[in-house]
């Protein structure tokens, strides 16, 4: 296991993805801030932030209480290692009574993983449940904004451990979602996803760029980093066209577009590394805020001008300006991930003028 980062990462200058989890490191050189393209950063179940994890439990759901939607299996059953191939498989939940609750559940096939550890993934889990709950939510943590307590919301109707032998996590079940695009398959762009709709409409990707930087501004507002911040990280609907979930009874500020998922490379950060990892989390941000305004002006081709084409180009155009000063050469001159959900919300709202005042680029 390494126990120390040598200081020439700092002269990596290409370097984008660094995944050193379940290592046993204490701390990282100061010349990493130096490596200024690093944009994704992994360092779970290291003692540099095990740490400061809290101690939280997630509460137990038995096993007995969930089964298979699709065959009506018991998750108990040997066969549904099989079953959950993918690692995530839509189950019912028994709620003692006649009903029955939708949900999904994801299946930890190993004890260890590429990204970090599916332990800390759960734990974290469990944070934001606590956090993003309005009726749990303690000092001195700040209270999230209404759009920040939506992005999150996915893990907070339905959550708990499930062990059958291996460890399992239950989680909401968002219908008619995917992946607002899906993973590279070449080596060109092997850190950008592939966006494969033909076109959407500009109010949903603005929506979704909303939602996205706000569902990260609350995570660092309670010391975790996403740690892989990507298009085929963010659920959205199937249609591009209809939002995640609408306001309900909770101070929504509006519809929810897009919600983070796979926290299997969060981790929980100490102050001292705050600046740094947030620098790179706002640096991926802008990569992704980068594909979506290039995606909005690819889209927005063809021969015949059009209102809708020039919209596109509008939006493109301010989307690609904040994707500018998220990444910024130099890590400290970067704006604050609250300071850029605020601009995309109020590009959102109320127009690239707006925007403009509230993250000058």
């Amino acid at each position: 296991a390494l126990q120390s980062l040598p200081s020439e990462v700092g002269l990596l200058s290409s370097l984008e993805l660094l995944r050193v989890p379940m290592n046993s490191l204490w701390g990282l050189p100061p010349e990493i801030s130096n490596a200024h393209n690093l944009a994704w950063l992994a360092l779970s179940a290291n003692p540099l932030v095990s740490r400061v994890k809290p101690k939280l439990a997630a509460p137990e759901i038995a096993t007995k209480r969930l089964s298979l939607s699709s065959e009506g299996a018991n998750l108990a059953d040997p066969e549904f290692g099989g079953a959950a191939n993918d690692g995530v498989v839509p189950a019912l939940l028994d709620a003692g009574t006649e009903a029955e609750t939708k949900v999904a559940v994801k299946y930890f096939r190993s004890g260890l993983g590429p990204d970090g550890d599916p332990e800390d993934e759960v734990l974290i889990g469990a944070a934001l449940v606590r956090h993003a709950s309005a009726t749990d939510h303690p000092a001195p943590v700040k209270q999230p904004e209404p759009g920040e307590l939506g992005v999150c919301e996915q893990l907070c109707e339905q959550f708990g451990l499930a062990r059958w032998p291996r460890l399992s996590t239950v989680i909401k079940l968002v219908e008619d979602a995917a992946p607002l695009a899906k993973k590279p398959i070449d080596t060109v762009r092997i850190l950008r996803g592939r966006f494969e709709t033909e076109q959407v409409p500009v109010a949903f990707l603005l929506g979704v760029a909303a939602d996205v930087s706000s569902g990260l501004a609350f995570m660092h507002s309670l010391g975790i980093a996403h740690g892989d911040v990507y298009a085929h990280n963010l659920l959205v609907r199937k249609d591009h066209e209809s939002p995640i979930e609408e306001p309900a009874g909770k101070g929504g500020d509006g519809p929810v577009w897009a919600k983070l998922f796979d926290f299997g490379a969060s981790f929980f950060y100490p102050a001292e590394l705050g600046e740094m990892v947030e620098a790179v989390e706002v640096r991926a941000l802008g990569l992704l805020l980068r594909d979506m305004a290039d995606f909005l002006l690819v889209s927005g081709q063809g021969d015949e001008p059009s209102p809708e084409k020039a919209e596109a180009a509008k939006a493109a155009r301010h989307l690609g300006e904040i994707a500018n000063a998220c990444a910024l050469k130099k890590p400290s001159e970067r704006p604050k991930i609250s300071a850029v959900a605020h601009a995309l919300r109020k590009l959102r709202d109320e127009g690239s003028d707006a925007a403009a005042k509230a993250l000058p680029v």
